[in-house]
């Protein structure tokens, strides 16, 4: 793995891990916050898995709920 993929997975992982802090410490469900970004509540769960990584769209609207 290269130096600049390492970086970007390293980001990734760093903010998937405050994106479940951010939800844990706000006390809302998987579900609710996926309805208020207008996603399904199964794509909010593979973010937080790791699964997926979210589009940009998506990053913006989480940015801005926390």
């Amino acid at each position: 793995m290269d130096q600049d993929t390492t970086k970007k997975l390293g980001e990734y992982l760093f903010q998937r891990r405050k994106a479940m802090e951010y939800k844990e410490n706000r006390t809302i469900s998987q579900s609710e916050l996926a309805e208020l970004i207008g996603i399904p509540q199964a794509t909010y769960n593979k973010y937080e898995l790791g699964k997926v990584p979210p589009n940009d769209k998506n990053k913006h609207k989480l940015a801005d709920y926390f």
